[in-house]
């Protein structure tokens, strides 16, 4: 299951779910403990935000342009570095996600775009977020059980899509100290193997490779548990 690291008593954070089914119009959410059904009273409960981001292709891109990582669009407010955007054309469908992302102008997908798009396509978000209540998050009592490896806060999410259908989401999340974090750095590894730094590719370049990082020591957290 996805899980998130809520801080303690550290106010303005926020908890998310991206949409995998298509866009989203409008979302409720609810967190409840773990071990509670979703008819408990919900630890704390609201009306999720929905990504802004709506905007077109103004110029052709994909594999036949020069730059398959170029994404031309109308307006780039709202587009946030690291975050995956739905990109639509008839029956054409992709998630990109963005490592740069140039004012007005285009952005910058980690993976070449697969398909080509004209003005056509569109490029929406679909990721909602919910704002974490400032006195839950600041009551210890809410600290999850660091020796259960399952994660001791639920959230459930009422969407619905701009079809008008309606869908039901879980997310979870542990309320804790502090993050467990690996500190480490390609620059750190490439102490121990030499070279590694400019095998890393264009993919992974802008951040010289730390979310390889990051996901490894999320999959050794996982065999841990």
């Amino acid at each position: 299951m996805r899980t998130q690291d809520i801080i303690y008593n550290v106010t303005g954070q926020t908890i998310t779910q991206r949409v995998l089914e298509g866009v989203p119009s409008s979302a409720t959410f609810a967190v409840f403990a773990d071990t509670d059904t979703d008819d408990a009273t919900a630890q704390f409960s609201g009306s999720a935000t929905v990504d802004a981001v709506s905007t077109t292709v103004d110029v052709a891109s994909g594999p036949s342009q020069t730059d398959s990582h170029k994404l031309s669009v109308a307006a780039t407010t709202s587009m946030v570095v690291g975050r995956k955007y739905l990109v639509e054309e008839d029956s054409l469908k992709e998630w990109v996600e963005l490592i740069r992302i140039y004012s007005g102008d285009y952005a910058v997908t980690r993976h070449p775009l697969k398909n080509d798009y004209t003005t056509a396509a569109t490029v929406k978000g679909t990721t909602l977020s919910a704002a974490v209540d400032a006195t839950w998050v600041a009551d210890s009592g809410n600290l999850s059980d660091q020796e259960n490896p399952f994660p001791d806060w639920r959230v459930r999410w009422d969407v619905t899509m701009s079809s008008g259908a309606n869908r039901i989401y879980y997310t979870f999340f542990d309320l804790v100290r502090a993050p467990v974090q690996s500190e480490l750095t390609m620059a750190d590894l490439d102490l121990r193997a030499p070279g590694l730094l400019s095998k890393i590719g264009d993919d992974y370049d802008a951040e010289q490779g730390q979310p390889l990082i990051d996901e490894s020591w999320r999959a050794l957290r996982a065999e841990f548990a």
